[in-house]
């Protein structure tokens, strides 16, 4: 069965094999998160200042988990959005990965300097070209590295993304703003 949802992702809908690199990275990330639950929850003191620190520390590793099953999830669906949110949610990571490890309050530390070149490089096979490709709409030409990154900093619908089009008698059809990034 997992031969077949592979095979399937990668032959029939045109994704890159690279993103499965980004996806075993994230599991490793995903593996080392759910080990700092297991040594935060056993290893609480009972003073005051101790069992703050866990909490907090369990709250930020429970959003970092959620981060990271959220950009697993979004890969392979060859939406610009899920792009969108996976190199959010990366970025993320790797500010939290490299905060943990320079206030020393990581439980691994045989793993924990890994943990941000994991994340660095599945931000890196993002905005590679044939992954970026992946994530572009049907019938249109992938926007230049600039687009992309302009892409990140907006919140809600893209209007590059909309469609226009244009007849032979000169008609248009579509929104009427002008062609986005993507119809030039």
């Amino acid at each position: 069965m997992l031969m077949g949802g592979l095979k399937r992702l990668l032959f029939i809908r045109g994704m890159p094999l690279v993103l499965l690199i980004a996806e075993v990275n994230l599991t490793l990330m995903l593996s080392r998160n759910l080990g700092n639950f297991y040594t935060l929850t056993v290893y609480i003191k009972s003073d005051l200042i101790s069992v703050a620190t866990s909490v907090g520390l369990l709250s930020l590793t429970a959003v970092m988990t959620l981060l990271t099953i959220n950009t697993m999830i979004g890969l392979p669906s060859s939406k610009k959005t899920s792009w969108r949110g996976a190199v959010r949610s990366t970025i993320v990571l790797i500010v939290s990965f490299t905060l943990f490890n320079l206030l020393k309050i990581d439980m691994f530390r045989s793993t924990a300097y890994w943990m941000p070149f994991l994340a660095l490089m599945v931000l890196l096979i993002l905005f590679l070209p044939s992954v970026r490709r992946y994530y572009t709409p049907v019938m249109t030409e992938c926007p230049p590295l600039s687009d992309w990154i302009r892409y990140l900093t907006t919140f809600g619908h893209d209007p590059g993304d909309d469609y226009r089009f244009v007849y032979k008698d000169g008609e248009v059809d579509g929104p009427e703003d002008g062609p986005g990034p993507n119809q030039r």
